[in-house]
């Protein structure tokens, strides 16, 4: 896989943790909405989880793939950080991290 194409993955996977943390956000304070950000942290705290701290550790980590708004040499140093082994090496992180997202949503 190109580097362009693990970087827009992991891009993706940004996304879609995000979409659950804002989800869980909704859920857990039914009287205010999510911020438009995407600091996975912050949304973390503010939709009142109490993940475990690897968990939230794997959080900071993703956290670094989201592109949106960055400079150019920030997301060349990432094409060239993420490769097609690193992604493999962290998808049952991701995929782990997913499904305990999910439960917490229903």
């Amino acid at each position: 896989m190109h580097s362009n194409h693990n970087s827009m993955a992991a891009f993706c996977f940004h996304l879609s943790i995000e979409k659950f943390l804002k989800a869980i956000w909704i859920k857990n304070n039914q009287s205010n909405t999510p911020p438009r950000i995407h600091n996975l942290i912050y949304l973390h705290d503010g939709a009142k989880l109490n993940l475990e701290d690897e968990s939230k550790d794997f959080l900071k980590i993703i956290n670094t793939w989201n592109q949106e708004g960055r400079y150019q040499e920030y997301i060349n140093k990432l094409h060239k950080a993420i490769s097609k082994e690193f992604l493999e090496n962290r998808m049952n992180d991701l995929i782990n991290l997913k499904k305990c997202l999910q439960e917490k949503v229903q």
